[in-house]
């Protein structure tokens, strides 16, 4: 048994924080690789095909239910590692942590001028051409490209990131910290008809890029968080309140639970070497709980309250008024429709505090409701009042307010999609 030699790379200077677009963990990394028999560290032997490996990159914002979804380009760099004949014994190491650096106008293969990203552009990186006898092709990225102080190590089955992630708090729609999550993870495999799966979701039914149907030049890439994403939103179904409209004050959403878990320094996956290319178990998502962070920063005292969300409101902050939000579609972002990052973890308990005010008579509180804990009744008739947080996952908490006059009451809903903001191929083509 020989040990395996992992791609390691420590940054000690300052580099161009870049989003890589490519297909797999793309891990910027210094290489150093010494001779092994692991799959991982066998050189490419270089095919004869004249088709270069090239890529095309794109953003998407998709948080649904706020927002129409939308794309832009990305507009960073990103390192990235390529494996062909991947799972096999004639496995071999194509790209060996590359970076590619993005450019912000060119002519792309495709004949169209627009921002490209291109890794011949860096020194010791040659072209690297499809071998179409060679498939699967596996590729694993992390993005950004690491800054310093952040150590990222992969191979073609473990992935292990040194660098510090934080749940994020909002005051008033401002969130602190910004860089709560400073890496995402991508893995994709192409399959000899050229259509590419992203292998992060395990399954190898998980197509895309289905518009191409026969061998082309670029992969597209699918990022995926770490980190999950909380938000929370208010609306109100009670007519009485259309006719006598209310707006909030001082609301506040809290999490206390057992170890809830602050801040993690660093992140680590592994998947289960495959026994044949198509293996859909291969996985770097770790779903809920926080099995994939390391260096856990948690909360000692399970009855302290720590505050996510702080809403100060009045009659004078735009939207407080709940007669203009009566349904889901509607609702109210309370200042943060874009939401939180949050370190994946079981058992969350949430708390709810705030004030109603009517805006004809406003001296005072017309109801207060005090540590209001969230709870959902599930369509079996259950009762729900801890949550799983799951990374790469929004989880959209609704606070409902119905009732009349003072008997006005609140109830919870909630919902769990996907988080596809950060989606795309990367655009390295070299013809220019």
């Amino acid at each position: 048994m020989h040990a395996r030699t992992l791609f390691n790379i420590t940054r000690t200077r300052k580099l161009v924080n870049v989003f890589m677009t490519l297909a797999g963990f793309a891990v910027p990394m210094c290489m150093s690789c010494t001779s092994s028999t692991t799959l991982e560290d066998i050189p490419e032997i270089e095919p004869t095909s004249v088709d270069a490996l090239t890529f095309t990159c794109q953003m998407q914002e998709n948080e649904k239910e706020h927002v129409t979804r939308a794309s832009q380009s990305l507009t960073t760099g990103f390192a990235v590692s390529t494996f062909k004949a991947h799972g096999f014994t004639t496995q071999q190491t194509v790209m060996n942590g590359y970076k590619v650096e993005y450019k912000t106008s060119g002519t792309a293969w495709d004949g169209t001028e627009r921002p490209f990203w291109d890794y011949t552009t860096v020194s010791g990186q040659s072209e690297k051409y499809w071998d179409y006898a060679s498939f699967p092709y596996r590729f694993h990225a992390v993005a950004p490209y690491p800054s310093d102080g952040h150590t990222v190590t992969i191979g073609d089955k473990t992935l292990t990131i040194i660098a510090p992630y934080y749940m994020q708090t909002v005051t008033n729609g401002v969130v602190t910290p910004t860089n709560a999550e400073p890496y995402i993870v991508a893995q994709v495999q192409r399959n000899e008809d050229g259509r590419d799966y992203d292998m992060f979701v395990s399954g190898t039914d998980n197509e895309i890029n289905k518009v191409s149907q026969t061998l082309n030049r670029y992969v597209s890439l699918p990022f995926h968080h770490v980190n999950s994403k909380v938000r929370f939103a208010v609306y109100c179904t009670s007519p009485w309140a259309t006719a006598n409209p209310l707006y909030i004050k001082d609301l506040v959403v809290s999490a206390c639970s057992t170890d809830f878990v602050k801040a993690a320094t660093g992140y680590t996956a592994t998947g289960t070497a495959p026994s044949v290319a198509t293996d859909p178990n291969f996985s770097w998502y770790v779903g809920s709980g926080t099995s994939g962070f390391t260096g856990l920063t948690k909360v000692q005292l399970p009855t302290t309250h720590t505050p996510l969300l702080t809403f100060n409101g009045g009659k004078s902050v735009e939207g407080n008024d709940l007669s203009k939000h009566q349904s889901r579609s509607s609702a109210y972002w309370l200042q943060c429709p874009g939401g939180i990052k949050q370190i994946p973890q079981e058992g969350v308990q949430l708390y709810v505090s705030f004030e109603l005010y009517k805006k004809a008579v406003d001296s005072s509180a017309y109801k207060t409701f005090t540590n209001i804990p969230v709870k959902l009744e599930l369509e079996n008739g259950d009762i729900q009042d801890k949550f799983n947080w799951i990374s790469g996952c929004i989880h959209t908490y609704y606070l409902i307010i119905s009732g009349i006059e003072d008997k006005l009451e609140i109830t919870f809903t909630a919902t769990l999609t996907p988080w596809v903001d950060v989606t795309g191929s990367l655009s390295t083509d070299l013809e220019q």
